[in-house]
């Protein structure tokens, strides 16, 4: 009785060893936190050049427009601009993370803008770049995203 007692529990415990090691583990990677479809929902322009966003200098962006940008596994995506439900226009592009996964480079048309990942969770997403300011400089700008 013993003897099979100690076949069961070693054939029970053999599948459960099989069970957790065919569980499937999540991917925590910053592509695939990225990877899917992501509403800008603010924004912010770094106007006083202080290198800090002040509360005066952010932009929530009005429920009657969005702006989906989808990013894809393949390293393709998509942006499509919608105002009062009406879709405005639809671009693609390449993007890859590079510098250990702390910058994002998007190409369109032969062009390419590289931004610095602030923040990323599964959910939210804070980016910033710096652009021209209009008098000869750049100016740091910054786009909030979150997870559709």
């Amino acid at each position: 009785m013993t003897h099979n007692f100690k076949s069961i529990a070693g054939i029970l415990g053999i599948g459960l060893i099989a069970l957790a090691s065919c569980k499937k583990k999540s991917d925590d990677s910053a592509k695939a936190k990225l990877t899917g479809k992501w509403k800008i929902t603010k924004y912010a322009d770094d106007v006083n050049n202080n290198g800090t966003l002040d509360a005066s200098e952010s932009y929530t962006v009005p429920d009657s427009v969005s702006s989906i940008i989808t990013f894809n596994s393949d390293g393709s995506g998509s942006e499509q601009d919608i105002v009062s439900g009406v879709t405005q226009g639809t671009s693609s592009f390449t993007w890859k993370l590079i510098n250990s996964d702390k910058d994002i480079v998007v190409s369109e048309g032969g062009a390419s803008d590289t931004s610095h990942i602030e923040s990323l969770t599964s959910s939210d997403l804070e980016i910033s770049d710096k652009t021209d300011n209009g008098s000869g400089g750049t100016m740091k700008t910054w786009g909030f995203l979150h997870k559709q």
